[in-house]
């Protein structure tokens, strides 16, 4: 495997291929959010919940989630191309979700939990105090961590979608992050507890 692999598997990987590990991983992260008592607010956020969900609502609000993602892309895909095949758009989201999907059980790791709690608890005190360094160290190397896994996650989401639709132009790219923001913004504020 090489960079341009890593990037970009969408070229490299047949649609079948690509299908079965998307929905792999899709079952993964629905097995997740039950595990852990998350639940998904859009492709790339979860929400820790004190509410307990059936499997059932956890399965719909996932496959809601990820549709709301799909016929996005897809509207602005066959904008693009009228080629655009549902596919290739189905892939792009499940994809890109993969690296983020591996994340969820790291954040649930204690000494994560309790470092940020305990962060948390100082920066709320009046007079001001200076948090832990051990605690400021573990947030700020998982902080970074997750932030690179978000960014390559949006990578592939990008490349994935540029590969469905043959995007080229300047205008497609502006269109593209302004309709991953929407389908984001509108499932997130629609987010709904069933």
């Amino acid at each position: 495997m090489n960079w341009k692999t890593l990037f970009n598997p969408f070229e490299n990987y047949s649609e079948k291929a690509l299908l079965i590990y998307g929905i792999i991983f899709l079952c993964i992260n629905i097995y997740f959010q039950q595990l852990y008592g998350i639940k998904m607010q859009s492709i790339f956020n979860e929400k820790e919940t004190l509410k307990v969900y059936t499997f059932q609502s956890i399965i719909f609000n996932t496959l809601i989630c990820n549709l709301v993602g799909i016929i996005t892309l897809l509207i602005l895909g066959k904008f693009i191309n009228k080629n655009t095949r549902v596919i290739d758009v189905v892939n792009t989201i499940l994809i890109s979700q993969i690296p983020y999907i591996l994340v969820i059980p790291l954040t649930q790791l204690s000494f994560i939990h309790n470092a940020s709690n305990n962060v948390i608890k100082t920066v709320g005190k009046i007079p001001k105090q200076i948090p832990p360094l051990g605690d400021l160290i573990i947030i700020t190397f998982f902080g970074t961590f997750l932030l690179s896994i978000i960014i390559y996650s949006y990578i592939l989401l990008f490349k994935g979608f540029k590969t469905a639709c043959n995007m080229k132009k300047r205008l497609h790219v502006i269109l593209f992050i302004i309709s991953v923001i929407l389908f984001t913004l509108i499932y997130s504020t629609s987010y709904y507890e069933n």
